[in-house]
C-alpha cells in the first residue's frame, strides 16, 4: 500500500471543515449571500450588496406533488475534466487515472451508487497540485482569478490574496462565498506561511485545497427547514443546467443569469436551455447522455478480434463514434420528431467510414444524405452495431436485448441459475441464427430468448464491425424476426420504422434523460411517474411527437427540476410504483 503523507490529509481535514464546519454534512447555510466585493471580471454572481445583486423573491412552489431530491452528487471522471477545462483552462485531463465511476440505472453520474475512498483523495490531491502548478505556469493569476489579463495586484497583500483566492473559489465552487469561508481560507495560507512558506507557495497551497473542498468536488444542494419542498437557489438551479446540458461547471452567461434572477422564472430557464444547447459546449450532453444511453462510450472498451477484423483500428473506432454522437446531437435542433433518430436517411459519414459503408459519392464527415439502401437510423450505424457484438462475431442475444432495454425500456427477466453457454461456432454454413435458434428451443433458455432472439435476428445483416452482408459463415442470412407483441419485419430498417412509430420508444428516450437528470427510476414513485408524464406532455405541445430539444426544457423546467424536497417531508419511494 501507497505510504500517504500527513499534509495530504490535513488538508483535506481542513479543506471539508472549512466548507461543513466540521458538523458531518455538505451544507451551505447562506447560499446567495456574498459580502465580498471581488471585481474579477463574471466568475459568478455579485454580492448580494454589490450594485445589480437580484432582490428578486424566488418563484412559490407550484406543484402539490413531492417533487423528490436528488442524492449528493460527486463530479464523474468526465465532468471532472471538463470542469477543471473550463474552470482554468486546463488541458490536462488528470481524471483520466481515476477509478472507474460505478453505473447506477445505466449512467455514472447517479449519486446511490457514488463512493469516496482514500485512494480517491490521494488522486485529487495529486490533480489538483498539478492543475494549480499548470496554471501559475501557462497563465499565471490572471489564469487562476478569472481575470484574463487585466492588471494583478500585489500578491504578498490582504486584499491582494483576497482578490485571488475569493474570485477562484467563487467560480470553482460554483456559487457565491461568504466572508467566513474565505477567512478559513485566508487562515490555511497563514499556517503555510508560518510554516515557511512564500507567498506564491502558500497561495497555491490555498488554491489546491479549493479544488479539493467538497463544494468541488460534489454538487451540492441545501435543505430548507419548516417546507415540504423549496425551489433551488440561483447557483444550484445553474449547475444543475450546466451538468445537464455540459457536462461542466456553469459558463459566464449562466452565472450572470443566476446573479440577476433569471432562472427564477420557467422562461428564464426555456431561455437558458435553448441558448446553451445551441454551443459548442452541448457535445457534453450528447457524449454523456447518447453515449452512455445508447452504449456508444463502450466502444472505447469494447475487443475486436484483430485477426478476422484487421481493418478495425482506432482510426474507425472513432469515426464510428463520431458519426453517432453528431448525428445524435443533430436531434438538438427544433422541430425533428426523435422517431427519426431510427429512421432518417441522412448521417454524418467520413470517407473512412464511407468506405466501411460501401456508400459511393462525396463523404466529408458534414451532414448528408445515405446514398446506400442498406442503411438508415441508429440500428444501422457501426458504433451501435459494433458495441453490440461479440469480439469475433455478432450477438444476436445482445443486440436483441440492446433494442428491448434501450430502446424500449422493456429488458427481458434476470436469466435462471446455471443458465446453459451460448453456442459454440459450427462448421461452415451453418449461421448464428441457426445457431442461436437452436439455443432457444432449451427450455431453461426459452423464457428470455424468445423475447431477445428475434430482435436480435433482425440485425444480421450486418457483422460484428457493422459492415453489411447478405451471407455468414457460408450460409445466407436470414434477419426476418418479430417483436414481443407478435408484430413481425424483415430487416433493420423494418424494423427501425415499427420502433419509430411506437409511443413506448418516445417514453424510453423520456425515461433515460429523466435518470439522468435526477439519478432515480421515474417508475420507482407515483410521483416521478406523472412529472414524466407532464414531461412528454410538454415535449408533444408543439406537434409532431416527441422532440428532443423541448424534451430536455421541458426536465429542465419541470417542478422536479427546479424545487427539491425537504428531508423528513419525502413521500415513500416504493408508494404507487408504476409498471
Amino acid at each position: 500500500m501507497q505510504s500517504r503523507s500527513p499534509a495530504l490529509f490535513t488538508t483535506w481535514s481542513l479543506t471539508a471543515c472549512l466548507i461543513t464546519a466540521c458538523a458531518g454534512t455538505v451544507s451551505d447555510p447562506e447560499p446567495e449571500t456574498d459580502p465580498l466585493p471581488i471585481p474579477i471580471g463574471d466568475p459568478g454572481a455579485p454580492a448580494t450588496n454589490e450594485p445589480g445583486a437580484s432582490t428578486k423573491p424566488p418563484e412559490a412552489p407550484a406543484t402539490a406533488l413531492d417533487p423528490g431530491r436528488v442524492t449528493l452528487r460527486r463530479l464523474t471522471r468526465v465532468e471532472y475534466n471538463n470542469t477543471v477545462r473550463d474552470l482554468l483552462g486546463s488541458k490536462l485531463r488528470p481524471a483520466d487515472a481515476f477509478a472507474a465511476d460505478p453505473v447506477g440505472l445505466g449512467f455514472d453520474n447517479n449519486g446511490d451508487v457514488q463512493t469516496l475512498t482514500t485512494s480517491s483523495i490521494e488522486q485529487y490531491e495529486a490533480a489538483a497540485a498539478a492543475l494549480i502548478e499548470e496554471a501559475f505556469a501557462a497563465g499565471g493569476l490572471g489564469t487562476i482569478a478569472g481575470a484574463g489579463r487585466r492588471p494583478l495586484c500585489e500578491l504578498a497583500t490582504t486584499g491582494c490574496f483576497d482578490y485571488l483566492v475569493g474570485g477562484f473559489a467563487r467560480r470553482a465552487w460554483r456559487r457565491p462565498i461568504t466572508a467566513d469561508e474565505l477567512s478559513r481560507l485566508g487562515d490555511l495560507g497563514a499556517r503555510a506561511r508560518a510554516s515557511g512558506a512564500d507567498a506564491t507557495a502558500a497561495l497555491k497551497t490555498v488554491l489546491t485545497a479549493v479544488l479539493m473542498a467538497p463544494h468541488f468536488l460534489f454538487r451540492a444542494e441545501t435543505e430548507t427547514e419548516g417546507a415540504a419542498a423549496h425551489a433551488l437557489s440561483d447557483h444550484e438551479l445553474a449547475s444543475r443546467l450546466s451538468y445537464l446540458v455540459y457536462g461542466s461547471m456553469p459558463d459566464d452567461a449562466l452565472f450572470a443569469a443566476a446573479a440577476a434572477g433569471d432562472l427564477r422564472s420557467r422562461r428564464g430557464v426555456e431561455q437558458q436551455i435553448d441558448r446553451m444547447l445551441g454551443d459548442g459546449k452541448a457535445v457534453g450532453f450528447v457524449e454523456n447522455f447518447a453515449g452512455q444511453w445508447l452504449d456508444v462510450r463502450e466502444l472505447d472498451s469494447h475487443d475486436v478480434d484483430p485477426k478476422l477484423f484487421p481493418e478495425f483500428d482506432a482510426r474507425l473506432r472513432d469515426a464510428m463514434k463520431n458519426e453517432t454522437f453528431r448525428f445524435f446531437r443533430h436531434f438538438l435542433a427544433d422541430g425533428i420528431n426523435v422517431g427519426e433518430l431510427l429512421t432518417a436517411r441522412f448521417s454524418f459519414v467520413d470517407p473512412l467510414l464511407a468506405r466501411h459503408y460501401g456508400m459511393t459519392g462525396s463523404a466529408t464527415g458534414g451532414l448528408a444524405p445515405l446514398t446506400t439502401r442498406e442503411r438508415g437510423g441508429l440500428l444501422t450505424q457501426a458504433a451501435v452495431l459494433t458495441a453490440t457484438s461479440a469480439p469475433n462475431e455478432t450477438n444476436p442475444v445482445a443486440r436483441g436485448n440492446w433494442v428491448l432495454t434501450k430502446l424500449l425500456c422493456a429488458p427481458p427477466p434476470p436469466p435462471p441459475p446455471d443458465v446453459p453457454p451460448p453456442p459454440e461456432a459450427a462448421p461452415n454454413g451453418t449461421t448464428a441464427r441457426a445457431r442461436f435458434e437452436a439455443h432457444r428451443n432449451d427450455p431453461v433458455c426459452a423464457s428470455c430468448h424468445r423475447l431477445m432472439d428475434p430482435l436480435g435476428f433482425g440485425l444480421e445483416h450486418y457483422d460484428a464491425i457493422g459492415r453489411y452482408r447478405t451471407t455468414d459463415n457460408g450460409g445466407k442470412v436470414d434477419a426476418r424476426g418479430e417483436l414481443p407483441d407478435g408484430t413481425t419485419f424483415d430487416g433493420a430498417l423494418e424494423l427501425s420504422a415499427i420502433l419509430a412509430k411506437d409511443t413506448a420508444f418516445g417514453r424510453c428516450l423520456a425515461r433515460n434523460l429523466f435518470i439522468y437528470a435526477f439519478g432515480r427510476d421515474p417508475h420507482e414513485r407515483r410521483e416521478d411517474g406523472r412529472f414524466l408524464d407532464e414531461v412528454i406532455a410538454q415535449a408533444e405541445s408543439g406537434g409532431g411527437g416527441v422532440n428532443l430539444k423541448r424534451l430536455i426544457a421541458s426536465v429542465a423546467t419541470s417542478d422536479a427540476f427546479r424545487l427539491r424536497a425537504t428531508e423528513g417531508f419525502l413521500a415513500p419511494q416504493k408508494e404507487g410504483a408504476r409498471p
